[in-house]
């Protein structure tokens, strides 16, 4: 009899997420900090041991380190990132490639895939840390 081969993910918390974890527990894992801006916040962004992803849109930068479940946040300018994109205290999320606007809110701009999983608990992390809720779409 042939042994079924396990597909075994890139990171650990895909493993983690997909094989026992609800978005709900895997949020509460998620500890996101806020950093702020400053002139040399951009080199931030070429940090390579974060095993993670790196996601940037209008407003704000962040990085989520997938050992360690730490998602760092920094404005990208010192414009207050929230105020143009928040309407009824609502932002907008994707599970797809994107920018921030007034009319398309938040969406990921990925450069690794993110589950399902993950995403959904990504989502609840942020929803908790600005209080606000986000409207949220797959496609």
């Amino acid at each position: 009899m042939t042994e079924k081969r396990k597909f075994t993910p890139k990171s650990a918390i895909a493993l983690e997420s997909e094989n026992e974890m609800t978005p709900e527990e895997l949020a509460e894992l998620i500890k996101v900090e806020l950093i702020p801006f400053s002139d040399d916040v951009h080199s931030v962004t070429t940090q390579k041991e974060a095993a993670g992803s790196y996601i940037a849109f209008n407003g704000f930068k962040w990085m989520i380190d997938k050992k360690n479940y730490n998602l760092k946040i920094w404005p990208s300018s010192t414009i207050p990132p929230l105020d143009h994109v928040m309407v009824d205290r609502k932002l907008y999320f994707e599970g797809t490639y994107g920018n921030i606007s007034r009319s398309s809110g938040l969406e990921f701009r990925q450069r690794q895939n993110f589950t399902r999983t993950e995403t959904a608990a990504i989502k609840l992390a942020l929803e908790k840390f600005f209080g606000v809720e986000i409207t949220y779409f797959i496609k």
